[in-house]
């Protein structure tokens, strides 16, 4: 089965309402916050979540880049992206030929959630 289509059954048997867009992103919300699984087609062990605008970029860049180096330097697996001045929070793996998504799309969701804590915080 292909990982988008696990990423599919798992947000089904958890209660998560998703919605596939044109470019087959699957956009969901968790705890409030806008969440996609972004697949690639051409690398199915590649496993993407993506937070997007959790800040919008202003005239403080130089807190924004530190805000972002402290979220990267102490959190695992997240990574902080600047992009068309906003701040979007990722987390990349590699999975296995038979990942158990149950094992860790919770942890995943839970880290996105704690790296956008961690931002704000740092910005404040």
């Amino acid at each position: 089965m292909k990982t988008v289509d696990l990423v599919k059954e798992y947000l089904s048997n958890e209660g998560f309402r998703y919605e596939v867009d044109s470019d087959g992103d699957i956009h969901f919300k968790y705890e409030g916050a806008h969440i996609y699984y972004i697949p690639d087609d051409d690398d199915q062990s590649y496993f993407r979540l993506l937070m997007p605008g959790i800040y919008d970029l202003r005239n403080d860049r130089a807190k924004v880049f530190e805000a972002m180096n402290a979220v990267s330097a102490g959190l695992k697996v997240v990574k902080p992206i600047l992009g068309n001045d906003t701040v979007h929070l990722s987390i990349e793996l590699f999975l296995d030929l038979s990942p158990e998504i149950e094992d860790f799309f919770p942890r995943c969701l839970n880290l996105l959630m704690h790296a956008r804590s961690k931002f704000m915080q740092e910005m404040l």
